[in-house]
């Protein structure tokens, strides 16, 4: 059985930024190596972030490198397991409304959100913050199957 897919954001959501007025400094949000884990665990796992729009990796290694991630620690190799989602101006072109999927971001842009409520997916999107709610990825597991598990049961 093929498990659903789980789109993550990069910024705002698995690292958050040190302060609220800088946007290009960013630290490993609490809980993201734990969260990350856990998701590609459960879920085929997809970057859905600009760092990595077309399709390679690196920018995503260069960004956890920069947010002070000991990438030579083994359990940073589950980024080896999240392939990053191809898009060119609007992250839903990643998306394919047949798949079971759920996509978590901090900021998704108006097209995208009418693209998932004309596609009848707004219930995929998951709204979170690690730079407003620095526990965020830490809740998201724990209350994983009260609020979601309606609808998927990860595997």
């Amino acid at each position: 059985m093929t498990r659903p897919i789980l789109f993550i954001d990069l910024d705002g959501v698995v690292l958050q930024r040190r302060n609220a007025g800088i946007f290009d400094a960013f630290e490993v949000a609490p809980g993201c190596l734990e969260f990350l884990e856990w998701a590609t665990a459960r879920f085929q796992c997809r970057w859905l972030t600009s760092r990595a729009r077309s399709g390679w990796p690196d920018g995503v290694r260069r960004a956890f490198r920069a947010a002070g991630a000991a990438l030579d620690d083994p359990r940073w190799a589950v980024l080896d397991l999240i392939d990053p989602a191809e898009w060119s101006a609007n992250k839903s072109e990643a998306l394919d409304p047949k798949c079971e999927f759920w996509w978590i971001d901090d900021a998704p842009s108006r097209h995208d959100r009418e693209w998932l409520r004309d596609h009848g997916c707004e219930d995929r999107l998951i709204e979170i913050s690690t730079d407003t709610n620095h526990d965020a990825l830490i809740q998201l597991m724990q209350c994983w199957d009260c609020d979601f598990g309606r609808k998927v049961r990860p595997k």
